[in-house]
C-alpha cells in the first residue's frame, strides 16, 4: 500500500473518485412502460394507466409510486399515429410501436417476447419489392407483427399454413389441417375446424370492423365462420 502514500493516500482517492463519478450512471437502467388511453388526460388523477403486463392502477398511485425517484420521461408512442415506411426494414420507432401492441408471438401458445432477440418483425401480407409507387407503404402498424423465428418460416415456408392479421396485435392461422386459431393480446384462442373460405369471411369482417372503430370479439368471429359455412351447406 506504499505505492499509494499508505491510508491517506488512499482516502484521498476514494475521495476523489467519489466527487468525481456519478453514482446514478451506475444503477441499472430499465424502461418501464405505461399503457394509457387518451381519454384518461380529461380525468384527473383518477384516469387509470396500466403497467405492460400488470394489472390497471390510478394516475394518482402512479406519482405516489415514482415520488422521490429519478425518472427520465421519454416521448409518448402515439400508436394511432406512427409512420410507415416504404421498404422492408422496420425502423426502430416503429419496431418498438409493434412490439407494444404484441408483446409476445404472435404464434399460438408461444410465450417468447416480442423483445427477445430470437423475434422477427414479420410482414403479415408479404412484402413485395415492385410495388408501384403511390400505394400505401407496405411496412407499417397494420401489415407487421412480432413472430418467434420458428414461427417465422412455418409461415414462410411451411406449405398449408394461413395467417392473416386484420388488425394490429391480432393474427389469425389456418392450419394446413384446417384449424383456426385467433392470437391476440390476451392469448391463444382455437376456433375449431373450419375451411379456408370461412376462416377468410371471418378475418375480413374483423378487418372491417376495425376500419369502423370496433373490435370483433370471439364470439362474434364464430358466428361469422358458422355462418359461411351455413350458406354452403344449405
Amino acid at each position: 500500500m506504499n505505492h499509494l502514500g499508505g491510508v491517506e493516500g488512499l482516502a484521498g482517492l476514494l475521495d476523489l473518485l467519489g466527487r468525481s463519478i456519478d453514482p446514478t450512471r451506475l444503477t441499472p437502467k430499465r424502461v418501464l412502460y405505461l399503457h394509457l388511453n387518451e381519454s384518461s388526460f380529461d380525468r384527473d388523477r383518477n384516469g387509470a394507466v396500466r403497467f405492460e403486463d400488470e394489472q390497471p392502477i390510478t394516475l394518482g398511485h402512479l406519482l405516489e409510486l415514482l415520488a422521490g425517484t429519478r425518472v427520465t420521461v421519454k416521448p409518448v408512442i402515439d400508436l394511432a399515429n406512427t409512420r410507415s415506411v416504404e421498404r422492408y426494414a422496420v425502423p426502430d420507432d416503429l419496431r418498438e410501436a409493434v412490439q407494444l401492441t404484441a408483446t409476445r408471438s404472435l404464434s399460438p401458445w408461444a410465450p417468447t417476447s416480442s423483445r427477445a432477440q430470437s423475434i422477427d418483425m414479420d410482414h403479415a401480407q408479404e412484402y413485395d419489392p415492385n410495388t408501384t409507387a403511390g400505394t400505401e407503404p407496405q411496412t407499417c402498424l397494420d401489415n407487421l407483427g412480432p413472430l418467434h423465428r420458428s414461427a417465422h418460416r412455418l409461415k414462410t415456408h411451411q406449405h398449408g399454413w394461413t395467417s392473416r392479421q386484420p388488425r394490429p396485435g391480432v393474427r389469425y392461422w389456418h392450419s394446413r389441417h384446417g384449424y383456426v386459431y385467433r392470437v391476440d393480446p390476451t392469448g391463444t384462442h382455437p376456433l375449431g375446424k373450419h375451411d379456408l373460405v370461412a376462416f377468410q369471411a371471418a378475418v375480413d369482417a374483423d378487418h372491417a370492423a376495425h376500419l369502423n372503430g370496433h373490435d370483433l370479439d370471439i364470439t362474434a368471429t364464430l358466428a361469422a365462420m358458422r355462418d359461411i359455412e351455413w350458406l354452403h351447406a344449405a
